[in-house]
């Protein structure tokens, strides 16, 4: 039950995400999801019960600084122009669900072994989204699925490495790490 519980949220995640990105400036939306390590610590808070050291804090108000540089002039629509609401709480909506699916995997990842929890996750979401990916199909072509097999090996191994983490340190802890994708973008 806890495995399908958080494949509804990383279902939700993805949907949020995608969304935001269809309709958002791509540094908009990026930029927003680095909002989910604040939201990780304070989820690992109010359910594990953890408590970050000074210098999670600090780097978590660094991060939120730098997040708000990158959208201050993003964020404040030139004369004529609205901001669009809907892909603004969509991106926040996808940072806060993929704070809380982190946090329930790093409470499964003490419990479960790391296959069952890549597994489950991933074939329960698979199965959520099913009807959404029959709806938009189109066949691939033959060096795509390739492309996708490589895709799904490295997240895979990478779902592996995640729920390894999880399960040794705090939420708080590794959710700081997240910042480290403006190196990797």
């Amino acid at each position: 039950r806890p495995h399908a519980w958080r494949s509804v949220v990383v279902a939700a995640t993805a949907l949020l995400f995608f969304y935001s990105l269809a309709v958002l400036p791509l540094a908009v939306a990026l930029a927003l999801s680095f909002t989910s390590p604040i939201f990780i610590a304070l989820f690992a808070a109010a359910i594990l019960g953890e408590r970050p050291g000074r210098s999670i804090l600090v780097a978590l108000v660094l991060g939120f600084a730098g997040v708000l540089v990158v959208l201050w002039s993003e964020l404040t629509p030139a004369a004529g122009e609205e901001a669009n609401a809907l892909g603004l709480a969509a991106a926040i909506g996808a940072a806060i669900t993929y704070a809380l699916s982190m946090v329930v995997l790093k409470s499964r990842a003490a419990r479960d072994p790391l296959p069952t929890i890549v597994l489950l996750q991933n074939s329960f979401a698979g199965l959520l989204l099913a009807p959404l990916g029959i709806w938009q199909w189109t066949a691939p072509a033959g060096g795509e699925i390739l492309v996708f097999l490589g895709i799904g090996m490295l997240g895979t191994a990478g779902h592996l490495c995640m729920a390894w983490a999880y399960g040794r340190a705090d939420a708080s802890r590794l959710g700081v790490f997240e910042y480290t994708a403006f190196v990797w973008a």
